[in-house]
């Protein structure tokens, strides 16, 4: 690999010098190097391109993924430990160890709807800490909204125009993570986003929830 490293290296060099020596464009010169680059590697055995692949990549890591060996109090612990004490008694309720976690964890992740599971937790919890638990089992996430408050959001939805709905916000406790997370549902499962809304904020028009789906789309705040 070395080898062909060095190889690809003076290939390199060399075209570039030979190339920009003459009276070539920009553009002419780097559509001849680049293909003397992929006929060079295009030369390599099997054996080296099993060496490129093999290069170690930088792995994901979740909170969740050593979750499978929890017990239901493990799980709780964790559910308190991410700020979402209202839900432990459910969790305790409802049997939730770390497969059953885990499995919440896989729904959130594959696009597929676990609305059921959670909105079953509604008389333990605000709306929005569900919402923020989808949130925080999501594996890939912006964190740039992890410390806006509920205050805050009330003040976005006010200056949005979206005044009616500051009310059932508050009641619900939806924070900037709860936000976030609505605004994924908008593209990966737009029906259960409208199920939560329509729990958020049950007397609100269509109208208005659509100016909030559009508001919320748009924004660089969530």
């Amino acid at each position: 690999m070395t080898r062909h490293c060095l190889l690809s290296g003076a290939l390199v060099g060399a075209k570039l010098w030979y190339n920009f020596a003459q009276a070539e464009t920009f553009h002419i010169s780097i559509e001849k190097l680049m293909q003397g680059i992929r006929t060079h590697f295009d030369k390599t055995t099997p054996g080296d391109r099993a060496k490129f692949s093999s290069e170690p990549k930088r792995a994901q890591t979740h909170a969740l993924d050593s979750a499978e060996s929890w017990s239901k109090d493990e799980v709780g612990k964790w559910i308190e430990s991410e700020g979402l004490a209202q839900l432990k008694s459910w969790f305790l309720e409802a049997d939730i160890d770390g497969i059953a976690l885990r499995e919440l964890g896989h729904l959130v992740n594959t696009g597929s709807s676990n609305y059921a599971f959670i909105s079953s937790a509604a008389p333990f919890a605000s709306l929005g800490v569900c919402l923020k638990l989808n949130w925080k089992l999501r594996k890939r996430r912006s964190n740039k909204d992890s410390s806006i408050s509920v205050s805050e959001v009330l003040a976005w939805l006010n200056d949005q125009g979206l005044a009616p709905l500051s009310e059932s916000f508050k009641t619900h406790e939806v924070d900037g993570q709860a936000m976030s997370e609505l605004k994924v549902l908008l593209t990966v499962d737009d029906n259960a986003q409208h199920k939560y809304l329509s729990l958020i904020s049950p007397g609100a028009s269509a109208g208005c929830l659509l100016r909030f789906n559009s508001r919320l789309r748009a924004s660089e705040q969530f």
